[in-house]
């Protein structure tokens, strides 16, 4: 598969079934997070999902993306969904659109949170 002009931020669309329990599913716009520099070497990447839904007990963790370009609702990146797939899942040949710089701020500074990344003392 030759990706060429990918970078992380870059939202299309991606087959997440077969999914299990709580897991989201079905084709969904996702936030590709992969670091740019290792989109082309990888076969998996890491997604955001995003969803069309607001849950207030997850706003915390449901960043806004405005709609703009091929991205044709408001929606909310899942970042308590965060995962690896495959690359065969995504639909390379359509970028819906691209994080804009607030938004990608947004995402690192609640992944943080998420994830519990605090600097070393």
């Amino acid at each position: 598969m030759e990706i060429t002009n990918i970078q992380q931020g870059d939202i299309f669309l991606a087959r997440l079934n077969p999914n299990q329990g709580q897991e989201v599913g079905k084709i969904r716009p996702v936030i590709l997070y992969t670091a740019t520099p290792l989109i082309p070497r990888l076969s998996i990447v890491t997604i955001i999902p995003l969803t069309s839904q607001f849950r207030p007990n997850l706003t915390a963790f449901r960043i806004p993306i405005t709609k703009r370009d091929r991205l044709l609702i408001p929606s909310y990146a899942m970042i308590e969904h965060i995962r690896s797939i495959d690359k065969q899942r995504i639909n390379f040949n359509q970028r819906l659109t691209r994080l804009s710089p607030l938004e990608n701020y947004q995402i690192q500074q609640q992944l943080k949170v998420f994830l519990n990344l605090t600097p070393f003392d």
